[in-house]
């Protein structure tokens, strides 16, 4: 028998706090944004490890549309960009945080 000592990454789920980063403009051009990327900032790879919480709103174009998307250049994307993710994703989560105080 085998033991593995690392617990299998699950996804982590929120539809409210998506639905907040969806109401957002995307972070590169201020557009509506209709489309959200989950980042993978916590080291977690694969669909099973998605984590709402670094979900940020990005406009179809900036999402998967052209080259210079993130899906076109996933390395470089946020860089090029003058973008601090961490950064953007720690305010979206402070906000969500924030709303939810004030429904309780």
């Amino acid at each position: 028998m085998t033991f593995n000592p690392v617990p299998k990454p699950t996804k982590k789920r929120n539809e409210k706090y998506l639905n907040i980063i969806r109401s957002k403009p995307c972070l590169i051009s201020g557009q509506k944004a209709i489309a959200h990327h989950e980042n993978g900032l916590l080291g977690e790879r694969g669909m099973a490890t998605k984590n709402d919480y670094c979900a940020v709103p990005l406009s179809p174009k900036y999402h998967n549309q052209q080259d210079d998307s993130i899906h076109g250049m996933p390395k470089t994307f946020w860089y090029n960009h003058n973008i601090d993710i961490k950064k953007e994703i720690m305010l979206l989560n402070q906000e969500y945080i924030e709303l939810e105080r004030k429904r309780k």
